[in-house]
């Protein structure tokens, strides 16, 4: 470069440049400086720049800054400077002194903005691998310009995250190998390496070295035993400093650069440390090579002598790509880093060098971008690939600045492109796997499991990817992504299809076979591959519990993104992830599943039909609920035709849930058949749950429903109450007390049972809490219910799907949901119904208590009961209706009900009632006692209630024997 030249360029680029004269006094600044301070020239001459300096910074910065000065060395700090907004940055400042006729006639430096690095660094250092330890050595090499600095940084990184101990071995020109540094992870054999001899550990014998160097490849030894040390050519004195040392594994590394040997870099593992392994030889080959390639750039800086030299030396020498283009854009010069990474040649970085290295996703946004920065002639800045010589695309930082005209038009462009391709791939691999962490513990189900796996990889990390499970021999696509729509769709085709014939991809095969991972290629999509189709594709396998059990693939469709050796940790973590997620979900499948057939079982089938009554029901499995629940509803007439409703939920989930769950309503069924008092049912259950293994619970809630009247009793155990909406249209509350299921015996309390009536037109609704605490607001979604049951009035018949819908929406809910629905039209005796009769009149008039009796009769004889059940009815209407005259008198009912399986008689007074004794009197001659006893043997049941609205009511089932006719009828029929 010629001076001029030189001059521009300094004060183009992005970063700040400075000079002093030989006393350390600053003389010049280019523009970088004055834009970020915001200081004046003056002020930043001679010693006012350090007033930008942090508070904490300048004592460690001024001094190393005298230190070089007085010893001629170069000077090289990290410090803080105030910008003109108030706020520091992190800098990396360094100086070189120019010797001229052997003195320091002047000293240049440069002064980069490291604080994104800073705080990269801050953010990774927990995440240690592989490529955040090659990460670390670039920006060791790219702060280091002399073989000191670069080998000790080298060494404390090594034993920080990497070896055991490390040593480094010179070689001079006339190939004498001198050992230069020796460091170790424990402070008490650095201390012992610090105090030995010459003739000492570590400081004796370099044979390693020197054998390393004498062929120019890498040497790996190990594993180092006893058998190894008695098998190998080594001394008595070398072998006992390796069981001194413990060492179980050595590689030696060669530093050479453009056929220059700078050395062997030594690193070993001793003690309890895992050996090393093939991938950490790649990897110290890898920092070898770096670290060579950084003495060889420092090499060429020392010997620049004249300012074209050291320009292009130092453009050379750091380790960022520098460019630079014309006002048009187009790309003029390259230092050596580009020419290094891309393996493109002088002569062939034409005019389309810089398109040939971009990543082909990235070009268009990127050549979109830079359009719009050479329109505007504003600094360009974007995160893109570039493809180096092993064909890998890494990710890079580039930053353009305008160099202006004098009259403020666009001269050239300066640019610099950062290699930051260890912070991004550690950052989205990170991100990657906190989100797929997440998922994994959210998500019960395989399929979710399994979709969010391949959903989170495609597009970042792969063109597709699909997860494969073997299940008895055959081989089924469990899930399946890509990122483009229609292969996505072709692909998602494929989900639950089973073959026989193995796995999508061959590589898919081995790996199911072989339990290891694989990568294969491809030069171009295989034709008729379709969605498959791919130029490189990784699978692994899926081990759970020491078996294979599927093969998760990701493939690559174009060759610019094609997988590595390096992608293999990646996913193989992925795989190592998912599988006891894998497991997770298979047994709560199959957990699920039993639990939802046998929840399936108990929920009753079909629901009672009573004239004058609707039913409608609905029941849905929580979508976000590890298994599926306890809840339930129940409908079913007893015997003298009432009807009991109930609704439950048992607290928790899966197996036992849904057993709890049927202990809890067939107890309920059953004690129903013998004293059918809802508190006395509930109370039945809450012993069913208290005598069982473990804490179980439930809320429940019951009723009996006497279709004659509408009357509802019930009780509670601590269940959300039903809702009623009534025939204007408004909604109230069923309300009552009690204690959930589960806790008799550990709490004092006494169940009521409550009464109260159903208007004709209202619709009574029964649910369990999952469908209004679905987006946990209980009182929102109370309140939507209340308006949506409201605004049924408006249609005819009501369903448990619009309420559900009007709550809930589209969305799944969370925990299950249970509902019944009754409507309630008309009572038995006036909804027009055959089936049900009535008749009133006052009991004192014989007649019409006779025609009544007669009419009865023949509806039963219509019926088909024969003749002497039809005199056995009579008699105990006969016997009631007398009961009726001597203890209650005024109106009576008569009702006789055909509706249910059997005949039921209904006497209802209005009197002060009586009681029923089921025993015969003592006195063999009493007159009365004796009628009672013999209407509740002569029926099948017989009982006696205080009706809700005074008096009683009596309700006789009948035993019925059909007719001879009645049967020939019904079997033409």
């Amino acid at each position: 470069m010629r001076q001029n030249d030189l001059l521009a360029y300094a004060e183009a680029i992005p970063i700040i440049v400075w000079r002093a004269d030989p006393h350390g006094l600053i003389d010049y600044h280019n523009a970088a400086w004055y834009e970020y301070t915001g200081l004046g020239v003056a002020e930043s001459r001679g010693t006012g720049w350090t007033a930008a300096i942090h508070p904490d910074d300048q004592d460690h910065a001024l001094s190393r800054w005298i230190d070089s000065i007085h010893l001629g060395g170069p000077y090289e700090v990290e410090l803080r400077l105030l910008g003109r907004c108030g706020q520091y940055r992190w800098f990396l400042v360094r100086g070189r002194p120019l010797s001229l006729d052997g003195a320091i006639a002047a000293w240049y430096g440069t002064a980069t903005d490291i604080e994104t690095q800073k705080r990269a660094a801050e953010a990774l250092s927990v995440a240690k691998n592989r490529a955040e330890l090659l990460a670390e050595a670039e920006r060791i090499f790219e702060r280091s310009f002399a073989t000191p600095h670069v080998i000790a940084d080298l060494a404390t990184l090594a034993i920080e995250s990497f070896a055991t101990f490390c040593y480094f071995d010179s070689v001079d020109e006339n190939g004498e190998v001198t050992r230069r540094a020796a460091m170790h992870r424990d402070p008490d054999w650095q201390r012992r390496f610090d105090n030995a001899g010459p003739d000492e550990l570590p400081w004796r014998r370099r044979r390693l070295a020197e054998r390393a160097l004498a062929t120019g490849e890498a040497r790996f030894i190990g594993p180092i035993d006893e058998a190894w040390l008695s098998r190998n050519d080594i001394d008595r004195a070398q072998a006992a400093d390796m069981r001194t040392l413990e060492i179980n594994t050595l590689m030696a590394v060669p530093l050479i650069a453009r056929n220059r040997s700078f050395g062997v870099v030594t690193f070993g593992r001793s003690g309890s440390s895992p050996p090393f392994t093939p991938d950490d030889f790649t990897t110290a080959k890898e920092l070898g090579r770096r670290a060579a390639a950084t003495l060889e750039n420092a090499h060429i800086y020392a010997e620049s002598r004249d300012n074209e030299r050291r320009a292009a030396a130092i453009a050379d020498a750091v380790p960022q790509i520098f460019w630079t283009a014309r006002a048009d854009g187009t790309p003029d010069w390259y230092n050596l880093r580009w020419y290094e990474y891309t393996g493109q040649t002088t002569a062939s970085a034409t005019v389309g060098a810089w398109e040939a290295a971009q990543h082909p996703r990235d070009w268009p946004d990127m050549q979109s971008e830079w359009k719009r920065s050479l329109a505007s002639g504003k600094p360009f800045e974007m995160s893109h690939r570039l493809r180096g010589t092993d064909g890998v695309y890494r990710w890079f930082l580039t930053r353009v600045v305008p160099q202006r005209a004098d009259d403020a038009s666009v001269a050239r462009w300066y640019g610099a492109t950062t290699n930051v391709d260890a912070e991004r791939r550690a950052t989205l691999q990170l991100a990657f796997f906190a989100e797929l962490g997440q998922r994994l513990t959210s998500l019960p189900t395989l399929d979710a499991t399994l979709n969010a796996v391949v959903e989170s990889l495609v597009p970042n990390f792969a063109d597709w990817a699909m997860v494969e499970l073997n299940d008895e021999g055959q081989t089924y696509v469990a899930a399946a992504d890509h990122a483009a729509p229609g292969p996505r769709r072709e692909l998602r085709a494929l989900i639950g299809r089973r073959s026989a014939d193995g796995t999508a991809l061959a590589i898919g095969d081995e790996a199911m076979r072989s339990g290891r991972p694989g990568i294969v290629y491809s030069e171009r999509p295989a034709p008729g591959a379709g969605a498959a189709g791919f130029t490189s594709a990784v699978a692994v396998p899926l081990v759970v519990d020491t078996a294979v059990r599927g093969v998760l693939t990701l493939a690559m469709v174009e060759t610019a993104g094609a997988f590595s050796d390096s992608d293999l940790p990646f996913v193989q973590e992925i795989a190592r992830r998912i599988a006891p997620a894998l497991a997770r979900a298979e047994i709560y499948e199959r957990e699920r599943r039993i639990a939802q057939t046998f929840q399936n079982a108990v929920l009753p089938r079909r629901l009672p039909e009573i004239p004058g009554l609707r039913f409608d029901a609905l029941y849905e499995p929580g979508k976000a609920e590890a298994l599926v629940g306890g809840d339930w509803f129940d409908a079913f007439r007893l015997a003298d035709g009432r009807l009991v409703l109930t609704i439950g939920d048992v607290v928790g989930s899966g197996l036992a849930a849904a057993t709890a769950m049927g202990e809890v309503r067939q107890s309920i069924r059953g004690a129903a058949a013998i004293n059918p008092d809802p508190a006395v049912l509930l109370d039945a259950a809450d012993r069913i749950l208290a005598e069982g293994e473990g804490d179980r619970y439930a809320t429940a809630w019951v009723g009996i429903v006497d279709p004659i009247d509408f009357s509802l009793r019930y009780a509670v155990a601590g269940h959300p109450h039903p809702m009623v909406r009534n025939p204007n249209g408004s909604v109230r509350e069923i309300e009552g007390e009690g204690l959930p299921l589960g806790l008799a015996g550990t709490l004092a309390h006494r169940r009521s049972t409550y009464n109260t009536f159903i208007e004709p037109g209202s619709l009574l609704l029964l649910f369990t809490d999952g469908l209004i605490e679905s987006a946990r607001d209980a009182l929102r979604d109370e309140a939507l219910l209340a308006a949506a049951l409201g605004a049924s009035r408006a249609s005819p018949h009501a369903t448990a799907r619009e309420l559900r819908d009007a709550v809930l929406g589209s969305e799944a809910a969370h925990d299950d949901v249970a509902i019944l629905l009754v409507e309630f039209a008309d009572r038995l005796t006036e909804c027009g119904n055959v089936r049900a009769k009535r008749w009133n009149f006052d009991v004192t008039d014989a007649e019409q208590a006779m025609l009544s009796r007669r009419a009865l009769a023949d509806e039963l004889l219509a019926g088909g009961m024969n003749a002497e059940s039809v005199l056995v009815a009579e008699m105990i209407t006969a016997e009631l209706l007398g009961n009726v005259v001597r203890y209650a008198g005024g109106q009576v009912d008569v009702i006789l009900d055909c509706s249910a399986d059997v005949p039921v008689i209904h006497i209802i007074d209005s009197g002060s009632g009586f009681e029923y004794n089921p025993r015969l009197p003592t006195d063999a001659y009493a007159e009365s006692g004796r009628g009672l006893y013999i209407v509740a043997q002569l029926a099948r049941e017989f009982t006696i209630a205080r009706a809700p609205g005074g008096g009683s009511h009596v309700r006789v089932v009948l035993e019925t024997r059909r007719s001879a006719n009645a049967d020939v009828a019904q079997r033409r029929e």
